[in-house]
């Protein structure tokens, strides 16, 4: 990787001057708050309180029509830390070269392991991906990446990072190899597969392997997706996998339903203490392009715990 990487950001640098030295750079800020008032019953009733769960910072700059650089600050609380400040890691810090069907980026990168079906879930502020709130994978990490468009209804990605996410960076040696492709047979329809190979994972789980699928339908008015993800270790006997179910109504362009049902379970103990039942169901309301309320209920179900907790919760996105 400290070959691979300073190599690739030249040739981005040295190909973005050549195509077009005389276009006037461009900028924008990036700015995304996620808030929440939230209040627990039964087993989580004295969880309740106003809540600041994160807050992206950054900007992204245009240098020529294709090479753009991207910085971004991802401010939020540490599960490594017991405090109650907040911890600034650096999200993205990344060249992107986009030429005809070829898109490449290098640095501290956004993965593709789970990224489109984020998008298509579209309601990160309120809850994770379910590859991301189950710790399949990171959403970023440093290395490189590349996506080609074939036709209208193929893509494929490759990818090779560090296998640590953008808060460890690296630490143990190895590399995470990451394979996609998604596939548009109709227009509205999407599908998609990915599979990876991590290298660095903690030695009792020496060479991770992570499979994802995907299949979601999404138009003006109606969108339903659905992910079924497996997560394979050599030399250790568990199997920890689960679905994702989602699903939103856009009643008109201020409000929309949507609800989403997520199981995790696992073929032996001790990942079978994680196995989870959640359920969240809302409505949210679009004030305008830059502030985004949900009004949501979760439902969660944890092996471990006794009793099922019940979470109500005003969730709000201010964003640029």
């Amino acid at each position: 990787m400290k070959l691979i990487l300073p190599t690739t950001l030249l040739l981005l640098s040295l190909s973005a001057q050549a195509n077009d030295l005389s276009e006037e750079p461009k900028g924008k800020p990036i700015v995304k708050i996620f808030t929440n008032f939230h209040s627990g019953f039964g087993a989580a009733r004295h969880d309740r309180g106003f809540e600041l769960d994160r807050s992206y910072l950054g900007y992204e700059y245009k240098l020529t029509r294709e090479l753009t650089i991207t910085g971004i600050l991802d401010v939020g609380q540490s599960k490594h830390v017991d405090d109650y400040q907040r911890i600034a890691y650096l999200k993205n810090m990344m060249l992107q070269w986009q030429h005809k069907q070829l898109t490449l980026k290098a640095g501290l990168i956004p993965t593709t392991q789970f990224g489109l079906q984020e998008k298509f879930w579209g309601l990160r502020y309120l809850h994770k991906s379910f590859q991301d709130e189950y710790k399949f994978g990171n959403s970023a990490d440093l290395g490189v990446s590349a996506s080609y468009k074939f036709n209208r209804w193929l893509s494929a990605d490759a990818l090779i990072v560090n296998g640590e996410g953008y808060k460890k960076v690296q630490i143990n040696d190895g590399l995470l190899y990451g394979l996609g492709a998604t596939i548009t047979p109709i227009n509205r329809l999407t599908i998609r597969l990915y599979g990876g190979f991590n290298q660095t994972n903690d030695i009792s789980k020496k060479y991770l392997y992570n499979f994802a699928s995907f299949i979601g339908y999404k138009d003006s008015i109606f969108s339903i997706g659905a992910e079924y993800n497996l997560q394979k270790a050599r030399e250790y006997d568990s199997y920890p996998q689960g679905f994702s179910v989602y699903s939103n109504i856009n009643l008109n362009k201020h409000f929309s339903i949507f609800g989403r049902y997520d199981q995790l379970f696992s073929s032996s103990i001790p990942d079978g203490n994680k196995d989870e039942k959640c359920a969240l169901l809302g409505v949210q309301f679009t004030l305008n392009k830059y502030v985004r309320l949900a009004p949501t209920f979760t439902y969660k179900n944890i092996k471990r715990k006794d009793d099922p907790e019940y979470f109500a919760g005003v969730y709000c996105y201010f964003g640029i």
